[in-house]
């Protein structure tokens, strides 16, 4: 069995191996993100998940287990999921994530997340007395980035 992170992004996914040392970003074909479109999801997902068998040399594609980060976007992470369903161990939703992101960040840094919060794929999220607000893209809040994301899973 060969386990994966799969973080699903507005038009890219971000594969993740767990290493000792934290996640390792798998690169598809060269690629640090693999790209689909919402359209053509099906044959996008067959042809990743023929990818990572070919490239760690597994039998078939049913040794391939996922881990899912959900997108902002329901329908692209439903989408992905649903096509994914067998492979697919555990899914986390971006939405209950960020809450304690946010709260260890703050601890962690120095920055100003209480008042401008974390951009993360085009959206600003924010906590205010404890529940999460989001807003368009704010220029003066920290820009959170799947490997930064990854650093907070598990």
């Amino acid at each position: 069995m060969q386990v994966f992170y799969m973080i699903i992004g507005r038009d890219a996914l971000y594969i993740y191996e767990n290493e000792s040392a934290g996640y390792k970003r798998q690169y598809i074909e060269g690629n640090s993100e693999f790209h689909y479109q919402k359209n053509n999801i099906r044959n996008d997902l067959k042809k990743l998940l023929d990818i990572l068998a070919e490239e760690y040399n597994l039998d078939s594609r049913s040794e391939l287990i996922f881990s899912v980060i959900g997108d902002r976007d329901s329908i692209a992470t439903q989408a992905v999921t649903s096509e994914l369903e067998e492979y697919i161990s555990k899914t986390y939703d971006l939405r209950e994530l960020m809450p304690d992101i946010i709260k260890r960040m703050v601890e962690d840094t120095d920055f100003l997340l209480q008042d401008y919060g974390i951009n993360y794929d085009g959206i600003n999220y924010c906590l205010n007395d404890g529940t999460l607000q989001k807003t368009d893209f704010n220029l003066l809040g920290y820009t959170l980035l799947p490997d930064d994301l990854m650093k907070y899973i598990g």
